[in-house]
């Protein structure tokens, strides 16, 4: 299952233009970052309080504060947190899978020997971490709001918690992987530009 999926990424990487993926990670980003904001904005005001993802980008909350947060919430604001509960399951995987595509692209196209296994190795599935993580990080939220008992709603939220590090290390791999990838990509050229000359 796992290997189709990643020959399809290859391929889908190499069927577009270098230009054009840059310019799909840089769009999709860009409006998931001022959707989140935007979405933030409104909540605030609907709920009287912080979206509780918005604020553990500022710094994760512990446990305790999370669940007081979220049970702060209205019933007008729970309501609108299960629509970003939907937005907040599909686009981080569309908008992190841009970075799998340009990878796929970049270690394809590395005239370095490695890293055509790498093309169609597990390593493309890191990003798409961020939004794996994202959506179970979701999931407990959304299930410690429908809980009834008070200390299932906590283990519930330090569930999500810990799913909010894993996307943290995620992401943070992909950003340092996309420089990696970048800076080798380039360098191979050059060489291989230079050996050209040289010939």
């Amino acid at each position: 299952m796992m290997k189709p999926f990643l020959v399809w990424l290859r391929q889908c990487g190499l069927a577009l233009h270098p230009l054009a993926l840059v310019l799909l990670v840089i769009f999709l980003n860009v409006f998931w970052t001022l959707t989140l904001r935007a979405f933030g904005g409104s909540f605030q005001r609907v709920a009287g309080a912080p979206l509780l993802d918005l604020e553990n980008v500022r710094g994760v909350l512990a446990p305790r504060e999370a669940l007081e947060l979220l049970q702060g919430y209205g019933t007008e604001a729970q309501a609108l947190y299960w629509t970003f509960f939907a937005l907040d399951s599909v686009v981080p995987l569309l908008s992190f899978g841009s970075y799998a595509l340009l990878w796929a692209f970049l270690l394809a196209r590395s005239p370095w020997p490695r890293s055509q296994r790498l093309a169609r190795s597990p390593l493309l599935l890191v990003p798409f971490g961020v939004g794996v993580f994202d959506i179970g990080e979701n999931l407990f939220f959304v299930s410690a709001l429908a809980s009834s008992s008070s200390s299932e709603a906590l283990g519930l939220v330090t569930a999500g918690l810990v799913l909010v590090y894993a996307k943290a290390a995620c992401l943070l791999m992909t950003f340092l992987g996309t420089l990696i990838l970048t800076a080798a990509y380039g360098a191979g050229r050059i060489v291989q530009i230079r050996r050209t000359a040289h010939a």
